[in-house]
């Protein structure tokens, strides 16, 4: 009887510190992946407005003010859904405002070089997903997927659901 308590004593003992090291690492996770988004934040707004700047700047210069107006006030919408009001988790609505804002940001800097489209389950677009979960995808189909191509580039967006799973291709 006393090596069946010392027993579940020693299991008790196990059970509860392999549950605090449990809880350490899901923080230490958790930390980890809000620093890597944060330091990715931090890497992709400022090359994007000093390009995005230096647009409309080149566009005034030229007498292009329609497309500096449009490029100000689509860069004002990106920013204002950027910074979500500190939150990092926002509904997939806005994260697609986010990305179509980019995209039409990036159309007009690169003289209509693509087109894009958006197809989107409008059931899906009231969930949840990371902030700026889309948009680096979008800038990598942009600089490496159209580099060295001369004819007119293509990129669709579509967000569906299969097996339970929202798929944002």
């Amino acid at each position: 009887l006393i090596t069946v308590v010392i027993f579940a004593i020693l299991l008790l003992f196990a059970q509860h510190k392999w549950r605090r090291e449990y809880r350490l690492r899901r923080s230490l996770e958790q930390e980890s992946m809000e620093l890597h988004l944060q330091q990715l934040k931090n890497q992709i707004n400022p090359h994007f407005l000093y390009n995005t700047l230096d647009s409309i700047i080149w566009m005034i210069q030229g007498g292009e003010y329609k497309g500096a107006e449009q490029m100000v006030s689509l860069l004002a919408k990106f920013f204002r859904i950027s910074l979500s009001q500190g939150q990092d988790i926002i509904p997939l609505k806005k994260e697609l405002e986010h990305a179509t804002s980019y995209l039409s940001i990036q159309n007009i800097r690169f003289k209509d070089k693509f087109d894009f489209s958006v197809q989107a389950d409008e059931n899906l677009l009231q969930y949840l997903c990371p902030k700026l979960s889309i948009q680096p995808l979008l800038e990598n189909a942009i600089y490496h997927g159209m580099e060295g191509i001369y004819d007119d580039g293509e990129i669709q967006i579509s967000i569906y659901e299969k097996n339970s799973l929202i798929h944002i291709d």
